[in-house]
């Protein structure tokens, strides 16, 4: 797991992770990939003004060392309430998701060609269609309830195209899935709909080598880069019609919750809640995502870094109530038991995120075994507890997800992060 934690208590042995942050927008954060092996690199950060960093619980000789440490720093988690009356029941089974796929991935497809041809449209006219846009939103927010968590399924496994229409789309749907989970009613799913698919629409206007640079941004790119929320705003306010908290979160969409965001410099509730959580769906889909200068996240890991921003970045409530959505291990995912042994995590216990329902299917020596479903709420506990110690990509341990999913029926192309 990547936790954040104050530079003065590292430690040798500790590694130090780069989760796709921006250093430009976190400078007292050092974020650069390495080992801590002595106290003098401990000494060298702190004189360097970084005053915290990201440490990744499952690499070093320190947490292999420390155990009590490694859960001590991994159990935050835990603080995420688990019963809040106004959340919506959508508890998914990775054996449901399997029955819907198919017709959740051709959904998929038409609705990133939508995507495509808008942001095409855009580009050369400048104008948006509202009523085609609204009608785009109504549709995702009419299906989410039988096809959202296999949607949330296929667009972490599959790589469908570019990442500025899949990024968009993800954004859009995800805000809408998101809103329901937490029983906003259908005028504020039309803004978050909305406000996903516009969010990012400024970047129209920013050179593309900027955009697909795939190494460090000078000064004046990132001062390139950071004009794109005003230029979504703008492009909005040209246009007839787009409901004011949709121009409100395309232009606040970097915004952070205790202030140092950007374009205004906001914070707390000077910041829309739509904003706000279109921040938070924004940063979860572009870290679970290939980009041009960085490699997805695990979803897990993902999760993990924006949880240790809740306060700083992003808002406390809405932090804790997007993992209970997500999954602090997301259905779908491949985790590493304490035995060595891989599964798929089949379903979320909503009273212990952190212990959810799995699938074994490969051996401590990554070989494929006879499936065994369990129940980490009740394994967890007796004279051979199991635990989770880790996540890996379907890549790392070689697993076919198909062989898992029998109706998946041949995947454009297999991602390697979900």
């Amino acid at each position: 797991m990547i936790v954040k934690i104050y530079t003065k208590d590292l430690k040798p042995g500790m590694h130090i992770a780069n989760p796709g942050l921006s250093s430009e927008s976190n400078p007292h954060i050092f974020l650069k990939e390495t080992d801590i092996t002595s106290e003098e690199q401990i000494i060298a950060l702190q004189q360097g003004k970084f005053v915290e960093v990201f440490v990744d619980t499952e690499k070093g000789e320190y947490f292999q060392e420390n155990r009590q440490e490694k859960i001590r720093l991994e159990t935050p988690f835990t603080v995420v309430s688990t019963d809040n009356p106004y959340e919506v029941n959508t508890r998914s089974n990775f054996d449901d998701i399997g029955s819907i796929v198919n017709e959740a991935d051709q959904y998929y497809g038409e609705l990133l060609e939508y995507v495509r041809t808008f942001t095409q449209r855009l580009s050369e006219t400048r104008n948006i269609n509202l009523e085609d846009s609204q009608e785009f939103t109504r549709s995702i927010i009419s299906r989410a309830g039988s096809l959202g968590s296999a949607l949330l399924f296929l667009s972490k496994l599959q790589k469908y195209d570019e990442y500025s229409y899949t990024h968009n789309l993800n954004v859009a749907m995800f805000s809408i899935l998101f809103g329901q989970f937490i029983g906003l009613g259908q005028d504020n799913l039309m803004v978050l709909g909305l406000s996903g698919l516009f969010h990012d629409i400024g970047k129209i206007l920013i050179p593309e080598r900027i955009l697909k640079k795939p190494h460090k941004l000078s000064a004046a790119e990132y001062a390139e880069v950071k004009r794109h929320p005003t230029h979504s705003r703008d492009i909005l306010l040209r246009q007839k019609n787009i409901p004011q908290d949709v121009i409100r979160a395309a232009y606040e969409h970097h915004e952070h919750f205790a202030g140092g965001g950007y374009p205004q410099g906001l914070q707390y509730n000077q910041i829309g809640r739509a904003s706000s959580l279109i921040s938070i769906v924004d940063t979860f889909d572009a870290l679970t995502t290939d980009r041009c200068y960085s490699k997805a996240m695990h979803a897990h890991n993902a999760l993990s870094t924006i949880f240790n921003l809740r306060g700083s970045s992003f808002s406390p409530a809405l932090v804790d109530r997007f993992v209970k959505f997500i999954g602090v291990y997301p259905v779908g995912s491949i985790v590493v038991l304490n035995s060595g042994k891989r599964a798929v995590v089949i379903e979320q216990n909503q009273d212990n995120l952190l212990l959810p329902k799995i699938r074994v299917v490969l051996d401590k020596n990554n070989r494929y075994c006879k499936p065994k479903d369990i129940d980490l709420m009740t394994a967890s506990t007796g004279a051979l507890p199991q635990s989770i110690v880790g996540c890996m990509s379907y890549q790392e341990c070689r697993i076919n997800i198909a062989e898992f999913v029998p109706q998946l029926r041949n995947p454009r192309q297999l991602a390697v992060n979900a």
